[in-house]
């Protein structure tokens, strides 16, 4: 295939697939996840000095950071536990639960303070990442549209995305 045909696909909206349900299942380990938190996370938070990501089982990610603007502040690690359904009426978020009672769970509702990306939102003890503010602009619309569910769970040390997309926009019939 010609990388010319991919982009004529994608410019009509890959029309010429109407009717094509898309049902896939992605591992992301945490390399892959710690390097897209590298580039395209530190860049765009100038607060954060480093973040690191362990994958644990029952739906529970272990992050540690450090701040760059409050340098007497220790590393923390906190605890998230991870929504297992990324779908609603509204399109795809992420949620993750900070749990314990350290002081990583006392300081989270600081969170709302530090300049996050405009997809990012803190609130009490939540973390609500829009999926969307990660798709480029231009495809953002299409490609919610086409997305009829998602799922995440953590196995075997990586994190599994289940999704299921339509690509005509329309809803999924049995």
């Amino acid at each position: 295939m010609d990388i010319r045909e991919f982009d004529h696909w994608r410019a009509s909206q890959f029309r010429d697939f109407a009717g094509a349900r898309l049902d896939f299942r992605v591992p992301c380990g945490e390399p892959l996840l710690n390097n897209l938190i590298e580039r395209h996370v530190l860049p765009r938070v100038p607060a954060l000095r480093s973040v690191r990501l362990q994958i644990r089982e029952a739906n529970l990610l272990v992050v540690r950071v450090e701040s760059a603007t409050l340098s007497w502040l220790p590393a923390l690690t906190i605890p998230l536990e991870i929504e297992p359904e990324l779908c609603s009426a509204t399109g795809a978020t992420a949620r993750l639960h900070v749990r314990g009672s350290g002081l990583a769970a006392f300081l989270a509702p600081l969170m709302r303070y530090i300049s996050l990306p405009p997809h990012v939102r803190v609130a009490n003890k939540v973390v609500e990442i829009d999926i969307a503010g990660f798709l480029p602009p231009k495809d953002r619309p299409t490609l919610v549209a086409w997305l009829r569910n998602a799922r995440v769970s953590t196995y075997g040390g990586a994190l599994w995305l289940d999704v299921a997309l339509a690509l005509d926009g329309g809803p999924i019939s049995p």
